[in-house]
């Protein structure tokens, strides 16, 4: 089975697609999705994790390389309310950390909304720390 045959719960404009971040309503649109994460320079098919139960896509997990400032991103890591509570969101960070390493990177950054304390909390965890600007 290829990534294109994974179905995913409803589409990105469903509202069973919608992300659970503190104050986030709309998740983007398929077309805006594509133009800010995957047609950008950044982006690494290889840097796309996914959690699969059964035939669903449950979760998933990107990461974006850039060379220009000598640092890998975590563009977001996120596990449908129905599959959570198991573990998946941090095998996928973990996951996501050996990508930036193979790929020969020091440093992996991650933002999240203050309010999300578990993702906070799984951060702290893998040793991220907070850096003030």
């Amino acid at each position: 089975m290829t990534i294109d045959e994974i179905p995913l719960c409803g589409s990105f404009d469903s509202p069973v697609a919608r992300v659970a971040i503190p104050g986030r309503d709309e998740f983007y649109s398929y077309p805006d999705y594509v133009a800010q994460r995957i047609d950008v320079p950044g982006y690494r098919p290889e840097g796309i994790v996914l959690a699969v139960h059964g035939n669903t896509w449950v979760g998933m997990s990107a990461t974006s390389l850039h060379p220009e400032d000598g640092i890998a991103f975590s563009e977001m890591t996120g596990v449908l309310g129905s599959h959570r509570g198991h573990g998946l969101s941090l095998a996928l960070k973990v996951r996501a950390i050996r990508f930036v390493r193979a790929a020969g990177y020091r440093w992996l950054v991650a933002f999240h909304h203050p309010d999300n304390a578990v993702a906070i909390g799984m951060n702290r965890r893998l040793g991220f720390e907070d850096y003030a600007r």
